[in-house]
C-alpha cells in the first residue's frame, strides 16, 4: 500500500576461508533504504554472515526496481530488487474443450472471462494460426470471448491459447477438439445423360442428401482437393508474372505498346507503368480470390453452390449441351461441409450429330471418254432432328491428277430435318488418261469425323477403227501416182481431232511420196461418223517400200493407230 513500509532481510555469507570486509552502498532512491548491522566495520570471518535490512516505502501501487551495489575487498556485484505492484488477472480455464465437430464445420465456444486482478487488463489473445486480438478488461469487469473451431480433416486436435498481458506475463490455456465425418452424400456417384443432338439441351438431376444434425454448405468445382486448387492458382499467377514486362496493354485502345520505345523518364512512361502495375495487381487479386467453381463448355451444374438444412435433401440439375458428335466425360467434385474428401460425380453423355443419309457412298463411273462431260446426282437426306450444315472438300490437301476434274454444285449448304439436298457432281477431264479413285469429304457441323464419298473410273481416249488392216499398193510404176481410199470410223460419242501421217524408213515423220486428202493438219471427226481418207502414192525410189499409215489423236497421243503400207 502507498506510504506503508515493507522490510526484508538481506543475508550475505562469507563462504571463503579468509575473513572479508563487506558492505552495501546506500541506493540513490527515495523508496529503498539499507540498514547495515552494527559490526559492519569488522571483517567477517569465514562461514559467518551479515544481515542487512532493506526498507521499501512506496508512494503508489506500481512496479519498482533497484540494484544494490555490494562491495568486498576483491570484487563488486549488484543485487537486483524488484517490487511487484498491481496486476490484472483473468480467470481463464487451463483447458478449453470443444464439442465433437464435423469436418469443415465451424463450432463456436463462448468463454466468460472476468478480471479478478487489482488493475485493468490490457491483453493480447494469441491462438495460432489466427492473427492476435487485442482487448481491454477493466478491473472487476467481465467480457465474453468467442472461440471458433473449424477442423479440415478427421483427427483429434490440440493447440494453445496464449494470453499476453501488457506487463509481459503470459498465461497458457490448452485447446482441445475432435473432428468427425458427417453423413452427407450424393444420391449416385455417376450420372449418364441421354444422347443429345449437337446444340440441343439434355438434363438430368442428382440429389445431395444431408442426414447430419447441422446445415451444410456446398460448392461444385473441377478440382479434387484444395491443394489442387491452390496449385492451379499458383500456376496462373506465375504465368501472369512471366508475361513480357515490357508490353503494356492500353486500357483504352487495347493495343500492345512496347515500353522500350518510350523514354523511361517521361510522364507517359510513368503513367503507363502505373496502369500496367495496377492491372497486374487486379488480375492477381482476381486469381487469388477465385472460388474455382465448376466451369465447362459442355456441362453445367445448377446451382453451383448453396446450403442444405439438416435432415433434408437438395436437387442438383446437370445440363448437357454437346458441341460435337462424340462421347463426353466430365468429373465434378462437390466440396461439402462434413466430408473431408470431396464427393466425385462422373458425368457422361453422348453428342449426336446430324443424321444424313447418302444415296450412295461409292460410285463407279466406268469408262469415260476424254474431253466428255458427265453429270451425276448425289442426294443427301437429313433423317435427324437438327439442321445439317455441310461442306465438301478433297480428302487430301494436295492435288491429284483428277481432283480438279470434279465440281460439286452446291459444295456447301444447310439441310433441314426431314429435307433433302440434291448435289450435282460434274466431271470433265480434258487432257488426262488413266484410272482414278478420288475421295471427297462431306464435313457436317458438329461431327468430328467427315463422311467419305468415293468416285472411281477410267478415262479413255475415243474409239475408232479403219476398214482395212493394211494398205497394199502392189507393184507400182516409178513416177506414176496411185491412190487408195481408207475409211475411218469414229465409234465414240465424242468428236476427235486426228492427224494422219505416213512415216517411213526414209522419212520418220512423213514420207513426201504420200499425199493425204483431206490435206489438213488436224481433221475433226464427228461422233459416231465416218471419214473417207484418200492416200496418193507417187513412187520416187525403186525397191520395196517400208512405211506405216499412222493416226495421231489430239490429247491422246501419237501413233494411236497404225497399219502397214506395202508397195513395190
Amino acid at each position: 500500500m502507498p506510504s506503508e513500509t515493507y522490510v526484508l532481510p538481506l543475508i550475505l555469507r562469507n563462504d571463503d576461508k579468509s575473513p572479508r570486509l563487506v558492505k552495501i552502498q546506500q541506493p540513490d532512491s527515495l523508496y529503498f533504504k539499507v540498514v547495515s548491522p552494527t559490526n559492519i566495520s569488522h571483517k567477517l570471518a569465514g562461514g559467518l554472515a551479515h544481515t542487512f535490512m532493506v526498507y521499501f516505502t512506496p508512494d503508489d501501487i506500481r512496479d519498482y526496481s533497484e540494484k544494490l551495489l555490494c562491495i568486498t575487498e576483491r570484487e563488486k556485484f549488484h543485487i537486483p530488487i524488484r517490487c511487484i505492484g498491481a496486476r490484472a488477472l483473468l480467470d481463464i480455464p487451463d483447458e478449453i474443450h470443444f464439442s465433437p465437430t464435423a469436418v469443415k464445420h465451424t463450432t463456436e465456444k463462448i468463454l466468460f472471462v472476468r478480471n479478478i486482478g487489482t488493475r485493468d487488463a490490457r491483453v493480447q489473445l494469441i491462438a495460432a494460426p489466427v492473427a492476435p486480438v487485442d482487448f481491454e478488461i477493466p478491473m472487476g469487469e467481465s467480457v465474453q470471448i468467442q472461440l471458433e473451431f473449424c477442423p479440415q480433416r478427421i483427427s483429434s486436435f490440440s493447440g494453445e491459447l496464449v494470453l499476453v498481458y501488457d506487463t509481459g506475463e503470459r498465461v497458457f490455456s490448452k485447446l482441445l477438439g475432435e473432428a468427425f465425418e458427417s453423413n452427407v452424400r450424393l444420391e449416385k456417384s455417376s450420372l449418364h445423360i441421354d444422347p443429345t443432338y449437337v446444340g440441343l439441351l439434355g438434363t438430368r438431376t442428382v440429389v445431395l442428401h444431408n442426414y447430419s444434425d447441422v446445415p451444410v454448405s456446398f460448392k461444385w468445382t473441377r478440382y479434387s482437393s484444395e491443394q489442387e486448387e491452390t496449385s492451379m492458382k499458383e500456376r496462373r499467377i506465375q504465368a501472369l508474372i512471366d508475361k513480357e514486362p515490357g508490353e503494356l496493354n492500353s486500357a483504352d485502345s487495347k493495343q500492345t505498346i512496347n515500353s522500350s520505345e518510350l523514354d523511361s523518364t517521361s510522364t507517359e512512361f510513368a503513367d503507363r507503368m502505373a496502369i500496367s502495375t495496377k492491372r497486374f495487381e487486379n488480375e492477381k487479386w482476381n486469381i487469388s480470390n477465385d472460388r474455382m467453381l465448376f466451369k465447362d463448355e459442355v456441362v453445367s451444374i445448377t446451382p453451383l453452390e448453396g446450403q442444405i438444412w439438416s435432415k433434408s435433401s437438395f436437387e442438383i440439375t446437370v445440363r448437357f449441351v454437346p458441341n460435337q458428335a462424340r462421347e463426353f466425360t466430365r468429373i465434378a467434385y462437390c466440396d461439402v461441409v462434413g466430408r473431408e474428401n470431396r464427393l466425385a460425380l462422373k458425368i457422361t453423355g453422348l453428342g449426336l450429330g446430324p443424321k444424313v443419309h447418302f444415296s450412295y457412298k461409292e460410285l463407279d463411273m466406268g469408262r469415260i471418254f476424254i474431253g466428255s462431260r458427265h453429270s451425276y446426282e448425289l442426294v443427301l437426306g437429313n433423317r435427324g432432328d437438327i439442321d445439317a450444315l455441310f461442306c465438301v472438300s478433297r480428302s487430301s490437301p494436295t492435288k491429284t491428277p483428277f481432283s480438279d476434274c470434279f465440281n460439286f454444285s452446291p459444295d456447301d449448304g444447310l439441310i433441314c430435318p426431314d429435307a433433302y439436298q440434291s448435289i450435282i457432281v460434274k466431271f470433265y477431264c480434258p487432257d488426262q488418261l488413266g484410272e482414278f479413285e478420288e475421295t471427297f469429304l462431306f464435313k457436317f457441323d458438329g461431327c468430328p469425323e467427315p463422311e467419305k464419298v468415293i468416285f472411281k473410273g477410267t478415262v479413255v481416249g475415243p474409239t475408232f477403227d479403219l476398214d482395212c488392216s493394211e494398205i497394199n499398193y502392189g507393184t507400182v510404176a516409178y513416177g506414176f501416182p496411185i491412190t487408195k481410199t481408207i475409211l475411218l470410223r469414229n465409234t465414240a460419242f465424242i468428236p476427235m481431232l486426228i492427224t494422219v501421217r505416213v512415216p517411213s524408213n526414209l522419212e520418220p515423220e512423213h514420207d513426201p511420196q504420200f499425199t493425204v486428202t483431206p490435206n489438213l493438219q488436224q481433221i475433226n471427226v464427228d461422233p459416231v461418223s465416218e471419214l473417207s481418207i484418200q492416200l496418193c502414192f507417187l513412187p520416187q525410189h525403186l525397191g520395196y517400200l517400208d512405211a506405216h499409215f499412222s493416226v495421231d489423236v489430239d490429247k491422246v497421243g501419237r501413233n494411236t493407230l497404225t497399219i502397214p503400207i506395202r508397195a513395190k
